[in-house]
C-alpha cells in the first residue's frame, strides 16, 4: 500500500470516527498474540482469585501482576493510529480497564455517580474552539463475527446527550469483529455489552485517549479517582 492509498483510508476513517461515531481497523493483533493476553488476563483474574467471574479490572497497566499484557498490547502501533485520529496534541487519559463477561445495559463512558462532580464543563458544548474528543480503544480478545456478544451501539449517538433506544432502533448496529481487530469510537456513543451471561469467557481491554483541552483534563482527573477507589474495593472485598 503506497502512501497515497493509506492517506485515503486514514481520511475515510476519521470521517467515520466524526460522522458515525466509531470505526473498526481489522487485523491489528496477530492471533497468537491474543491468545496470550488472554491467559495472561484469565490467569490473574480467576486463577489467583483476584477477581469473581465476572466483573473488571480498573487500571491494570498500574498493577504489576499485569505487566506481562504489555509487550503484546501494541501501544505504539495504537498511538500512531491515535496520532492520525486527532487534529492536534493528544494524550493517553487514564482510562484503562479489562472487562470479564460484564454484563452492561445502554450507557455513555462519562463520568456518574460520584464522578459527575470532577466533569464541570458540558462535554456537548464548545469552550473557547475546544469540543470534546475523547476516544475508546476496544479489544475484544474472542472473535464475534457469527455471533451478537460483542458490541451492540447506535451510529451517531454521540452528538445527543440522551439516551433514545426506543426512538433509534434503525440506528442500532451489532459490531461482528473479526478476533484481532480494534474498535475505535466517541465515549459518548450510546453503546452496551451482553445483557446475560453465555457460556466461556468474554475478555474486553479498553483503553481512553484524549485531545489536549479541558474536556480531557477533567475527565482523566475523575477517572484516575473512580479507577483508584474501584480498585480500593476490590482489594478489600
Amino acid at each position: 500500500m503506497d502512501k497515497e492509498q493509506q492517506s485515503i483510508i486514514n481520511h475515510k476513517l476519521k470521517t467515520d470516527l466524526k460522522e458515525k461515531g466509531y470505526i473498526i481497523i481489522d487485523n491489528f493483533y496477530e492471533i497468537n498474540d491474543i491468545l496470550k493476553m488472554r491467559n495472561i488476563i484469565l490467569y490473574n483474574m480467576l486463577v489467583k482469585k483476584n477477581m469473581l467471574s465476572t466483573g473488571s479490572k480498573p487500571n491494570f497497566l498500574g498493577d504489576i501482576r499485569y505487566h506481562k499484557l504489555i509487550p503484546f498490547l501494541k501501544l505504539n502501533e495504537i498511538n500512531k493510529v491515535m496520532k492520525d485520529i486527532f487534529d492536534g496534541p493528544y494524550h493517553f487519559c487514564s482510562h484503562n480497564d479489562i472487562g470479564l463477561n460484564r454484563i452492561v445495559n445502554w450507557h455513555k463512558d462519562t463520568l456518574n455517580n460520584d464522578y459527575k462532580k470532577y466533569q464541570k464543563t458540558d462535554i456537548w458544548s464548545e469552550v473557547n474552539g475546544e469540543k470534546h474528543e475523547i476516544y475508546k480503544v476496544l479489544i475484544y480478545l474472542q472473535d464475534n463475527t457469527l455471533n451478537d456478544n460483542g458490541l451492540t451501539l447506535i451510529e451517531g449517538s454521540h452528538f445527543d446527550r440522551n439516551i433514545h433506544i426506543n426512538t433509534l432502533t434503525s440506528k442500532i448496529k451489532t459490531i461482528h469483529n473479526k478476533i484481532g481487530s480494534i474498535i475505535i469510537f466517541d465515549q459518548r456513543i450510546t453503546h452496551r455489552g451482553q445483557l446475560h451471561n453465555i457460556p466461556g469467557h468474554r475478555i474486553l481491554i479498553s483503553l481512553g485517549f484524549g485531545k489536549n483541552n479541558i474536556f480531557t483534563q477533567e475527565f482523566e482527573e475523575g477517572t484516575i479517582q473512580r479507577q483508584y477507589d474501584q480498585n480500593m474495593m476490590i482489594r478489600y472485598n
